[in-house]
């Protein structure tokens, strides 16, 4: 019985993090599409003013109803996929969203068509009035008022000056 309880709280302390392994910054490799036929979806989250640590900040990404990832602020990863039509899925989870604006973080749907040997580029944008401080009576404490939360697909163009600030999430606990 002791060893059961253990188990649970070791687990419970060290898989309960949700951090992501992060890698460097934008790649050139990441620029090529997947060599197998299949199609590359590279995720990209970058707002306009928005903190890192912000309510909301990180977004869990689905695929026809299946998680595959999650994008924090700045960061992005990479999906290869086979050619169809995929409906793709970004969730702030309910208790993560903030409360002035919680209805710009509500779910967002992508439907994305992609093809063998391309590259996709997929934006989670949240655009926010750059961050001040209130004071609340006893200290100062940044606070942040959101106007826009989209995804839209972009083009390399615009897609490749974004990335080179982001980092490579490589693997998701």
């Amino acid at each position: 019985m002791a060893k059961k309880l253990y188990l649970i709280v070791f687990l419970f302390l060290t898989g309960c993090s949700g951090t992501p392994e992060l890698g460097g910054f934008f790649s050139v490799d990441d620029f090529e599409g997947a060599t197998d036929g299949r199609a590359r979806i590279v995720f990209l989250k970058h707002g306009e003013n928005a903190l890192p640590n912000y309510a909301g900040s990180n977004v869990e990404v689905s695929v026809n109803g299946q998680w595959i990832g999650e994008l924090y602020e700045k960061s992005y990863f990479v999906y290869d996929i086979s050619p169809a039509t995929y409906d793709l899925t970004f969730s702030v989870p309910l208790l993560e969203r903030p409360i002035i604006g919680m209805h710009l973080f509500a779910d967002k749907h992508v439907k994305l068509k992609v093809e063998a040997n391309k590259v996709y580029y997929i934006h989670y944008e949240v655009v926010a009035e750059p961050p001040t401080e209130v004071w609340t009576g006893e200290y100062y404490e940044l606070s942040q008022s959101f106007t826009g939360v989209g995804v839209f697909p972009i083009e390399a163009e615009q897609a490749h000056p974004i990335l080179f600030e982001c980092q490579k999430i490589i693997e998701f606990d």
